[in-house]
């Protein structure tokens, strides 16, 4: 006997023959598949909602925003050393009056250039141009 008989047993008849018996499926009345449905669309609306109005994040987003908060942080805490470096160095009339002729958005490369907003260490480029535009701003305010 094998496995399949026995969760669906055929008539005596054999196979082929009439089948008098039928299962019953066990289906979820209307008011069951309602609740179901209703359930289902609450919770997707739900989602939809938290992730676009409601302030809701996946991890990556708010890893990557936490990562931005952190580096905005550690730029702010050293750009006053940057602007020092620079206050400090022996030709500090010529850079100034070059940097202030120097167009906005070219600044942060002069400041980059002259190693002022250089750290000790392994550089990462994206936080070495954030301090550099720092330092600029402190330097020359617009």
């Amino acid at each position: 006997m094998r496995l399949f008989d026995v969760l669906l047993p055929v008539h005596p008849a054999g196979r082929h023959g009439a089948v008098h018996h039928h299962a019953r499926v066990a289906r979820p009345s209307d008011e069951a598949r309602a609740a179901l449905f209703g359930a289902a669309a609450g919770a997707l609306t739900l989602a939809l909602l938290g992730f676009t109005w409601g302030g809701w994040s996946t991890r990556g987003k708010a890893e990557d925003a936490a990562a931005a908060r952190a580096q905005a942080a550690v730029v702010s805490a050293v750009a006053p050393l940057c602007v020092e470096r620079f206050r400090r160095d022996p030709q500090v009339a010529v850079n100034s009056a070059r940097l202030a002729q120097t167009h906005p958005w070219s600044r942060a490369a002069l400041i980059d250039q002259g190693g002022w907003a250089a750290l000790p260490g392994p550089q990462d480029a994206v936080r070495a141009a954030a301090l550099a535009r720092a330092c600029a701003d402190l330097l020359v305010p617009s």
